[in-house]
């Protein structure tokens, strides 16, 4: 009643003619398959693919018929309705929902429960045969003292610990081929984005045939353009005339200047870069240093 209440609009809605219609449509074509020949002939097949003694099948075939016979009695317009809650599953979308939307429901309901046939039947008889397991084992500890049952449920729980550790174990290698496969995806869509832009470079220095007259300015034009493209993807020229600094530059030659602070880059050689903050390579650069003289007139003593 609660639900009733709650989805007012919903309950309606299942109560009109032509919704109600559909459902029960839905609910024979779903429950006229499990009693049908074709799906008796499916269990008999599955069945007789187990590796069970031939009396046991019978067991597990006459037992399959009786529970889909009793699960399909059950099937009715209340556990349809259930259904159609549980599918939705949000409760503001149960009150609004509108006439078209609850037929697209519970077609989607019936699609989906009548692809799933073969699969339901397959879990019917796992269940069943795991029942009948279950029960024998009960009935095989019987007999046995409490020691050597305890002993028994730990060795399943030890087995059964063991099984799940195997499968988080199988689970977490998957998880990491996937991490590298994707990794590998983007680091070859990243590559294709670069190599895009750098082919309208290269098809400028293809523009120049060998009779051409390119000057100094168009080469630099050129250049410009390779640099845009660099720039895009956060690769960036070092500032190099400034104060050294170790973390960007790598100083090959001094100049001696007395006029220049200390360590103040005065030419460069091969210009270095960053991609986004991280070094690709040092700019190697000459930088000044004080002269001799300089040096002597600061470290010596004051006389008296």
């Amino acid at each position: 009643m609660e639900n009733e209440v709650k989805f007012e609009n919903f309950e309606k809605l299942i109560t009109q003619e032509n919704v109600s219609a559909r459902m029960d449509l839905a609910i024979e074509k779903i429950k006229s398959y499990y009693t049908s020949e074709e799906a008796l002939k499916s269990v008999e097949e599955k069945v007789n693919a187990m590796d069970v003694d031939d009396a046991k099948k019978t067991e597990l075939k006459n037992k399959t018929d009786m529970f889909l016979k009793a699960m399909t009695k059950g099937f009715n317009r209340d556990a349809f309705r259930n259904q159609i809650i549980a599918t939705i599953n949000d409760e503001q979308k149960i009150k609004d929902i509108t006439e078209e939307e609850l037929l697209k429901v519970i077609g989607t309901i019936e699609n989906e429960m009548s692809s799933k046939n073969d699969e339901f039947l397959d879990n019917s008889i796992r269940m069943i045969f795991e029942m009948d397991r279950r029960n024998a084992e009960d009935a095989a500890t019987s007999d046995k003292t409490p020691a050597q049952i305890e002993i028994e449920k730990q060795k399943a729980l030890a087995s059964e610990y063991l099984n799940a550790l195997q499968r988080m174990k199988a689970d977490f290698d998957n998880y990491k081929k996937r991490v590298l496969r994707d990794k590998e995806e983007q680091k070859a869509l990243a590559l294709e984005s670069v190599f895009t832009e750098l082919l309208s470079v290269l098809d400028s220095f293809d523009a120049v045939k060998p009779d051409s007259k390119i000057d100094y300015e168009g080469v630099q034009k050129i250049g410009k353009q390779f640099r845009t493209v660099l720039e895009k993807y956060a690769l960036k020229e070092i500032e190099s005339m400034t104060i050294f600094d170790a973390n960007l530059h790598q100083a090959i030659a001094s100049d001696e200047r007395d006029d220049l602070e200390e360590y103040t880059i005065t030419e460069v050689f091969r210009k270095g870069y960053m991609l986004g903050e991280k070094l690709v390579r040092p700019a190697m650069v000459k930088v000044s240093v004080r002269s001799a003289n300089e040096v002597k007139e600061d470290t010596a003593a004051p006389s008296n």
